[in-house]
């Protein structure tokens, strides 16, 4: 009986022995799953939080000519190409303030590529019908929500196909189709120390031909090109080809820099863009903001 017992006692202590490595096995593989799903999460916000800052386009033009648009969309290494136009300068007449705000139109592809999204409503889809960045009814002072009528000031620039055509200002009654979720005062020109806008549109309307005829205040092409390419080389040839300044276009050095989510995530070349444009990491100014890539 003694050894019986003996025996026993040694197989339940190594019965007790492999329950503990068992637990702890199980509770080690899940703390493993959960900090992989954890991780996982944070990749994904911050994914998130790049698009939403700086755009998933890889550089943009700015003030495009008719020129280079024509040549982009015949370039075969451009896989998406998007605009975005200001047709006018908008202000609210009632509010007793100067400020303006750009107007005009995106195109579905900028949409996407700037990361501009509706927070209510729809988008536009006639020429009395206007979708507005939430952040602007705070700096017009306009005190509207979606099925609402707004009226707005909109000063346009001479039309560049009518000979002696001046600048106007009307008044325009508008119903407020969509409010925007904010995007406009994220998106800064990289190049520009002092950190100038961009200038998308925050007043949307619907796409307006007119402005392809040249009466555009401004127009902003967001292009991506395919993943083969180099979209270093790609926007230094075309600033060579056109005689760009720097001014004119810009690379989007924070969401391809080469460990931003954007570029693990969905395996875009990498190119590091810091070379080009020298900047303090902690202040974002860029140092030698008047020279080209090729000067510098």
């Amino acid at each position: 009986m003694t050894r019986v017992r003996l025996w026993l006692r040694i197989v339940f202590r190594q019965a007790v022995q492999a329950r503990s490595s068992w637990i702890t096995l199980a509770l080690c593989l899940g703390v493993a799953v959960l900090f992989t799903q954890l991780y996982g999460g944070f990749r994904e916000a911050e994914r998130a939080r790049v698009l939403h800052l700086f755009g998933a386009q890889q550089g943009l033009f700015i003030d495009a000519g008719n020129d280079v648009l024509d040549a982009l969309r015949r370039d075969a290494r451009v896989d998406r190409l998007g605009e975005a136009v200001v047709t006018g300068l908008a202000s609210n007449p009632a509010s007793g303030q100067s400020v303006t705000v750009p107007l005009g139109f995106i195109d579905d592809t900028a949409r996407s590529l700037a990361g501009v999204a509706l927070q209510e409503g729809r988008w536009p889809e006639t020429e009395s019908e206007i979708a507005i960045e939430r952040i602007t009814l705070s700096t017009l002072r306009l005190r509207a929500g979606v099925g609402d009528t707004v009226v707005l000031s909109v000063s346009t620039s001479p039309r560049e196909d009518v000979p002696g055509s001046q600048p106007a200002t009307v008044q325009i009654s508008y119903h407020l189709v969509g409010i925007l979720d904010n995007y406009s005062f994220m998106q800064y020109h990289p190049n520009d120390p002092d950190g100038t806008l961009t200038g998308l549109p925050s007043l949307i309307t619907a796409r307006n031909l007119d402005s392809e005829k040249g009466d555009a205040v401004a127009r902003f092409v967001y292009v991506h090109v395919v993943d083969h390419a180099s979209y270093v080389a790609f926007f230094n040839e075309y600033a060579d080809r056109f005689g760009l300044v720097l001014d004119q276009y810009s690379l989007n050095t924070e969401a391809y820099r080469p460990d931003a989510p954007l570029k693990s995530v969905d395996g875009y070349p990498r190119d590091n863009l810091n070379s080009w444009f020298p900047h303090n990491t902690e202040t974002e100014t860029y140092q030698n903001a008047s020279k080209t890539p090729r000067q510098m």
